[in-house]
C-alpha cells in the first residue's frame, strides 16, 4: 500500500470507530417479545351450501385448529363476499335465538376437559370420536346442515393432525337421528 492511501485509511478508521463507540445506544439484555413467528398460519375448509351442495370455503385460524373452533367459524356464517357468491348456511347463525335446546351433559372421563357447547351446537371431543349435537330442529335440511358440521370437524382434524386419520364424527339431529362421517362425502 502506498504511503497517502496508508494514511487515508487510518484517518478513516478512527472517526468511524469513535461513532461506533459513541452511538449512545445503551446496553440491553435479552428482550422477551412474545413467541417466534411460527410460519404459516394454518388453513382450513369450512363449509357452506349452494345450489343445494357443499361447498369448501378456506379459513384462516391464528392457532392449531381444532373441531370447535372451526365449528364457531361456521356457525359464523359466510362473509358477505361469500353470500354475494350465492353461499349460505343452514345452521343457525350466531346471532339466531335458540327455539329448542337438549340439556347440557356434564362432561365424561373420556371426554376433553373443554368440551364446548354452543346454543344451537354441541360438541363432545373424545379420545376415538367426535360427537356433535344439534340443539334445534332442521327439517327437511337435517342431512346437508350435518354435513356442514362433519366436513369442516373433518377439515380441522385433518389441519391439526397431518397424516393420521381424522377421528370419526357423528351429528345427532334435534329429533334424534344420528348421521356419520362416513355417510358423508365431503367435496374437496
Amino acid at each position: 500500500m502506498t504511503r497517502p492511501l496508508r494514511r487515508w485509511a487510518s484517518v478513516m478508521v478512527l472517526p468511524a470507530l469513535g461513532l461506533l463507540a459513541s452511538c449512545g445506544i445503551p446496553t440491553t439484555g435479552v428482550v422477551q417479545s412474545g413467541v417466534p413467528a411460527s410460519g404459516l398460519m394454518p388453513t382450513i375448509q369450512v363449509y357452506f351450501v349452494t345450489g343445494g351442495v357443499l361447498h369448501g370455503v378456506s379459513r384462516r385460524t391464528v392457532a392449531p385448529p381444532d373441531v370447535e373452533s372451526a365449528l364457531q367459524m361456521l356457525l359464523a356464517g359466510p362473509t358477505p363476499g361469500e353470500q354475494t357468491e350465492g353461499l349460505r348456511s343452514l345452521l343457525p347463525s350466531l346471532e339466531s335465538p335458540p327455539t329448542a335446546l337438549f340439556p347440557t351433559e356434564a362432561p365424561t372421563p373420556d371426554q376433553s376437559a373443554a368440551a364446548r357447547t354452543s346454543k344451537w351446537v354441541q360438541v363432545a371431543s373424545r379420545k376415538d370420536r367426535v360427537d356433535i349435537r344439534l340443539t334445534v330442529a332442521m327439517g327437511g335440511k337435517t342431512d346437508l346442515a350435518a354435513a356442514q358440521l362433519i366436513c369442516t370437524a373433518l377439515s380441522a382434524e385433518r389441519v391439526a393432525a397431518p397424516g393420521t386419520r381424522p377421528l370419526p364424527v357423528t351429528v345427532t339431529a334435534a329429533e334424534g337421528r344420528e348421521i356419520r362421517s362416513s355417510d358423508t362425502e365431503c367435496p374437496a
